[in-house]
């Protein structure tokens, strides 16, 4: 058996490995399509707060679980989270003159007003 036939094995498991990799990428991209949804309220609506809370916190939910079952520690995840949410609250602080809208244009049937 030659030097390149005894690798063999390892290399087929290799690809196993990254294709179950792929597999379980891909699985959680769709979650997240799935779990991040448009909202149904317009941006003036109070109901879109509350509708908004739900998804994030449902979405949040899995996304922790996913990287706990890759090895993290809950309290690692929460952690860096919370830094990488503030860091962004920060950016956005900072830029000035912001208008605060929703970022498709939602209106209560979930299309923009312009179309």
């Amino acid at each position: 058996m030659n030097e390149r036939n005894a690798d063999r094995p390892e290399a087929m498991a290799e690809q196993q490995a990254a294709a179950n990799i792929q597999l379980k990428q891909s699985a959680r991209r769709s979650m997240m399509e799935i779990l991040v949804k448009s909202p149904v309220s317009s941006a003036a609506d109070r109901r879109r707060n509350r509708e908004l809370t739900k998804i994030t916190r449902d979405t949040a939910r899995h996304v922790v679980l996913a990287f706990l079952e890759t090895g993290w520690r809950e309290s690692e995840v929460a952690l860096a989270f919370a830094d990488a949410f503030e860091e962004y609250c920060l950016y956005l602080a900072e830029r000035p003159g912001i208008e605060l809208k929703a970022a498709n244009g939602n209106t209560a049937t979930g299309r923009s007003a312009a179309n």
